[in-house]
């Protein structure tokens, strides 16, 4: 099998910060044909790489920068990076990914991967230009908030082209929930890969290429690939992003679902933003220009914005997105969009993912239950709506001073350190963060559970049954599913759902595409997974039918798990917070429900049979790992006591999947 001129770059670049080693390694075709790249590449090397058992931080822990066959080419939306590490904030597996333009630029310099191992001797950054690869020294960087960082390398190259990734200060100081910033405004988010990076004091990662990439199949590629961006542009979704960005979602969640996320939780309607937090007042007082984004993308989704009077005056940037809109918004009980796009800025360029947001709304509905006194928050009056404590405290985690050195922690950890009582309030479903309430809504519940590095809505959420009507699934993807199924509401059907969709997830994040330019978000025009099968086929020469992407997907994932198994997770640990179960939202559509542990836990079960996993213990089954061509890791894993038993569970009550095949 040939991967020169296929697709694949063909080297996998290794770099060992603590012996200032630089080693470029041919790409075994093997891997390549199995994994194809992104999350996969990322998984496979991580389980090589990592000695199990090694802390987070610890120099051994790999940081894995992943690119893809389709990465650099004319494919809709090809501009995803993946990331992978062993999470800080979970002790899961870390997968990040972001768009932007560093990945195509990485893939152009001919590189599928890049290994960074150990830890330098002192602040460092890695410049990738073509075939020389340096390790520069970073001491005049070191403590620069992220945009100065950027454009203190584009000065130092006298090249403003070049592609970056860096971290701010909250990286440098090993906050759990840490960033790597992508050029500007693009995150690496959810899992702490700034942190890892900062470990292994690593400032920032550059890159230029200028080789460009081939295809096996030419014009067949180019063609697929035009007619899929036809489709996508034809779509009404599309137009509606195009128009609204993924801040469309804001509205839905709350005039539709009643599950804004508001005041961490405890409320699912934000009333007194409806109008001053609306899409048209942003677009009124702050859009510059409607349509920015991603490398190949058609979609268009960010907007270009500016604070034009008031204390933010002057403040442009790119990139606001519905998960800023809310998190510094209604989360945090402020109704004011310049407040949210100086959170959006401060955060960037401190270096912190939207988990900030998340443990600020904790510890402030601490503060309202009085579980945590103003003297133990240095003095801060974290009342809901005080926008300049938020703002304060957002510095102080960065920079680890005072309270923020406890809160710089992961939810865990944080919470161990303030006191028994005080973790029921964490939005937490398996041990990460959440932007999706769960009390009511099924497919929620389940597909974060069961998310590989945590709870999660990028990893497994059926988006597309939120938009398609009901039998647009048995239609196109699961035949004989039933109708019910589709309803957020019910649990019937949401194993089946959700084994389905988390392949579908992992299509986009081993292709490297957005899932914003595929079914997934577009049912009705994006890429379909037979799509893809077909411009991976004509990229690479390898033959890929829909059925062996998502056997190849289904590796990846069943690798991720077994990763978190061998790490120390099981059965026990997919679970959520008790302020899920415990409480619920005083109006709205959802007033009143909360979250039912046995229907919940007795769908994550049949899952877990459903992907060859024990239900008891967690655990694989040696079986379902020899059929993914996963023996050696089922010896590793027996060999620690760490696989399950095949069982089959009575589903019959919970989850009545068949129960409208009929339909």
């Amino acid at each position: 099998m040939s991967i020169n001129g296929n697709g694949w770059a063909g080297t996998i670049l290794y770099v060992d910060l603590t012996l200032e080693k630089i080693n470029k390694v041919p790409l075994d075709p093997n891997m390549a044909r199995d994994y194809i790249g992104g999350d996969g590449f990322g998984t496979r090397l991580l389980w090589d790489i990592l000695p199990p058992g090694t802390p987070p931080l610890d120099p051994a822990n790999p940081y894995i920068i992943s690119t893809s066959p389709l990465t650099g080419s004319v494919c809709p939306s090809s501009g995803r990076l993946s990331v992978a590490f062993k999470s800080p904030m979970t002790g899961l597996i870390g997968l990040s990914n972001a768009g932007g333009f560093f990945a195509p630029e990485l893939k152009q310099a001919g590189y599928d991967a890049v290994v960074i191992t150990g830890r330098a001797n002192r602040p460092v950054w890695l410049w990738i230009n073509d075939n020389k690869v340096e390790i520069r020294d970073a001491k005049h960087l070191w403590g620069k908030e992220s945009w100065d960082t950027i454009e203190a390398i584009e000065k130092e190259l006298d090249d403003h082209s070049v592609q970056t990734m860096v971290i701010g200060p909250a990286g440098e100081n090993m906050v759990h929930y840490a960033l790597p910033l992508v050029n500007r405004t693009r995150q690496l988010g959810k899992c702490g890969g700034g942190a890892v990076m900062g470990s292994k004091n690593l400032k920032a990662v550059v890159a230029k290429g200028t080789k460009g990439v081939r295809m096996h199949d030419s014009k067949t590629f180019e063609q697929l690939c035009f007619d899929l961006r036809q489709n996508i542009l034809s779509s009404e979704m599309c137009e509606n992003l195009s128009k609204h960005g993924t801040s469309l979602i804001y509205s839905v969640l709350e005039e539709v679902h009643g599950a804004l996320p508001t005041r961490n939780f405890q409320e699912g309607l934000f009333p007194e933003g409806r109008e001053s937090l609306s899409i048209e007042k942003l677009v009124e007082e702050h859009e510059i220009r409607p349509n920015s984004g991603c490398y190949a993308c058609p979609i268009q989704c960010a907007r270009i914005v500016d604070v034009k009077k008031g204390q933010y005056k002057g403040l442009k940037m790119e990139g606001l997105d519905y998960y800023m809109h809310y998190i510094y918004g209604p989360n945090l009980g402020v109704a004011n969009w310049d407040f949210i796009i100086k959170c959006y800025e401060r955060m960037l360029n401190l270096g912190l993912q939207v988990s900030a947001g998340h443990i600020m709304s904790w510890v402030a509905e601490l503060y309202q239950r009085g579980l945590i006194s103003k003297e133990k928050l240095d003095n801060i009056d974290l009342s809901w709506g005080n926008q300049e404590a938020f703002l304060q405290l957002l510095d102080k985690i960065a920079h680890r001073d005072g309270i923020g050195d406890i809160l710089a922690n992961n939810f865990i950890d944080a919470g161990i350190i303030l006191g028994p009582g005080t973790e029921k309030y964490q939005p937490l479903i398996t041990r990460l963060d959440t932007s999706e309430c769960p009390r009511a809504r099924y497919d929620v519940a389940l597909t974060h559970l069961i998310s590989n590095r945590g709870g999660d809505h990028h990893k497994a959420l059926n988006y597309w049954t939120w938009i398609a009507p009901p039998e647009y699934t048995p239609k196109h993807h699961l035949p004989g599913f039933p109708l019910e199924g589709s309803d957020m509401h019910s649990p019937v059907g949401k194993p089946e759902l959700t084994d389905y969709s988390e392949k579908c997830h992992a299509i986009c994040d081993t292709l490297g595409v957005c899932i914003w330019s595929s079914f997934l978000i577009i049912p009705d025009g994006g890429g379909l997974p037979h799509e893809y099968a077909a411009i991976l086929s004509a990229a690479t020469g390898v033959e890929y039918d829909k059925d062996k992407l998502l056997e190849c997907c289904e590796r990846v994932l069943i690798l991720e798990r077994a990763f978190n198994v061998r790490e120390g997770f099981d059965r026990s640990l997919y679970e959520m917070s008790e302020m899920w179960y415990e409480t619920a939202v005083p109006a709205g559509p959802q007033k009143g429900v909360k979250a039912d542990r046995v229907k919940i836990q007795g769908l994550v079960d049949e899952f877990l049979v459903r992907r060859g996993f024990d239900p008891k213990s967690g655990f694989p089954t040696r079986k379902k790992l020899e059929e993914m061509g996963l023996s050696k890791e089922a010896d590793q894993l027996e060999k620690a006591g760490r696989i399950g038993k095949p069982e089959v569970v009575n589903t019959s009550e919970a989850t009545p999947s068949k129960k409208n095949e009929k339909d």
